[in-house]
């Protein structure tokens, strides 16, 4: 198992969308993520996707076991996860986490994408 930190005290505006940094896989096909958030004001959920991509130019949501999209929804300080009965699945070769903050609320927030071997 590998730990990447790619956020690390980021602050995340009302109506922000902002990625992390692309994580390579390597020989690795699954994922999970921890978030940790430090901050928060205002009352609406900040929201943190999982995402892949083979190229490094075009991303897409990653989806679990049920169809739906791998996230998070931030809703108090505390610390969340995106994840599938542990770990989600992952065949394209990078990953990254996207963030996606809402109309009246601001984050303070830390994330890891930790890969391993299914």
């Amino acid at each position: 198992m590998r730990m990447t930190e790619v956020a690390r005290y980021l602050f995340i505006a009302a109506d922000e969308t902002d990625m992390s940094q692309a994580v390579a896989m390597g020989d690795d096909n699954g994922v999970y993520v921890n978030i940790i958030c430090y901050n928060r004001s205002g009352s609406n959920p900040l929201t943190v996707t999982l995402q892949q991509s083979t190229d490094l130019e075009n991303w897409n949501d990653v989806a679990d076991s049920a169809g739906g999209t791998a996230d998070a929804s931030v809703t108090a300080v505390g610390h969340f996860r995106i994840e599938d009965a542990y770990t989600l699945r992952v065949a394209a070769p990078y990953v990254r986490l996207k963030y996606v903050g809402s109309a009246t609320s601001t984050f303070v927030i830390a994330a890891q994408i930790h890969t391993t071997k299914l």
